[in-house]
């Protein structure tokens, strides 16, 4: 299949934020079962946002939305700089969302975010409700965190193996489907207590996708392709995660497998659990589930990814060990032929 790969199009993508992230954040709110809820709250912004969906929609308006987005993306740019500026990631993840949560609830971005109501809904910029602007916000500020995180390490050239192919892509979005279908089984059969159970469970119905919100790129509409009804999809972040981890699990194999008579999974578990790209793309995929239950579930999913991936890896060196000795023996006479040119020799 033709196409480009996730490792292809993270390092190609601005870090700022244009108008098609922008019309993309509020088909997410119109689309939310949230924002579908009979209630006052949700049925406004619903109603908002369906209204900004059809203003920006006219080209005439485009230079209205460029320079409101400039502003907006030049605020939340100053914010995920904080990230990279820090010498460890734990400090530079608490300095990026203090400076979030003190961006979203400053005078400036309310008003940036009312002048442009007042441009384009003028007869309702009173009945905004900020629940609108602020999920609008997070959507846009999620977005580039991922791309700055997917730009760094690509600039940076950190990544000590090939990247993924397209086939390689679409194979790491299914088999992480089922992945998360084990661990979801093996949550369900614990024995953590009801309302530690029910909050993991929570989590995992977060990292995923349904119907056409699972189509974003060519392995996700591959998954969608080749799916008869009982795949699992899991969502952009989610898959993010996966991709680390399994460049560090990659990695780890080989330079480890041939110097090892038995693979160490635990070792290999803290190893990919603890990598920076790992924690970082992970703390954006769980940032609204609490971090006992969060802790606990990255690393069941990253057990279960190192069994799954350890055992197709070693499946593959040793098939070709196979080939190798089968290859070598067929070069060799066999033995009847041998016996038979020694006699005739005598």
């Amino acid at each position: 299949m033709a196409g480009t790969t996730f490792a292809q199009e993270r390092a190609e993508k601005n870090v700022s934020v244009d108008c098609d992230d922008f019309q993309g954040a509020i088909d997410h709110i119109i689309d939310d079962d949230q924002f579908k809820l009979h209630l006052p709250i949700a049925s406004t912004c619903r109603e908002h946002a369906l209204a900004l969906k059809e203003w920006i929609g006219k080209p005439s308006r485009k230079t209205i939305v460029d320079e409101f987005l400039a502003e907006l993306g030049e605020n939340l740019s100053e914010v995920v700089t904080c990230l990279t500026n820090g010498k460890k990631l734990c400090a530079g993840r608490e300095k990026m969302w203090t400076s979030y949560h003190k961006l979203r609830t400053s005078e400036n971005f309310r008003m940036c975010w009312k002048t442009f109501f007042s441009n384009c809904l003028s007869e309702k910029t009173s009945e905004i409700h900020p629940v609108l602007y602020q999920r609008l916000t997070e959507i846009l500020y999620k977005k580039m965190l991922g791309r700055k995180m997917a730009l760094n390490r690509t600039t940076a050239g950190e990544a000590d193996c090939d990247p993924l192919t397209i086939t390689e892509e679409n194979a790491l979005r299914y088999a992480a489907g089922y992945v998360c279908w084990q661990v979801k089984k093996k949550i369900k059969r614990s024995a953590h207590p009801h309302e530690l159970k029910e909050e993991l469970l929570s989590c995992m119905d977060k990292m995923r996708e349904y119907g056409e919100e699972a189509i974003t790129d060519d392995s996700s509409r591959w998954t969608c392709i080749i799916d008869r009804g009982g795949l699992w999809h899991i969502n952009d972040n989610l898959y993010r995660v996966f991709y680390a981890m399994e460049e560090e699990v990659r990695m780890y194999l080989r330079k480890n497998l041939h110097r090892q008579t038995t693979h160490n999974g635990p070792l290999l578990c803290d190893i990919v659990t603890s990598n920076e790209n790992v924690l970082f793309h992970w703390c954006i995929a769980m940032a609204a589930c609490h971090e006992k239950a969060t802790n606990i579930l990255l690393k069941e999913l990253a057990m279960q990814w190192i069994t799954v991936r350890g055992f197709a890896y070693t499946s593959g060196w040793i098939e070709q060990y196979k080939q190798g000795k089968k290859t070598a023996l067929q070069k060799k006479k066999s033995l009847r032929t041998s016996l038979q040119s020694s006699e005739h020799d005598k």
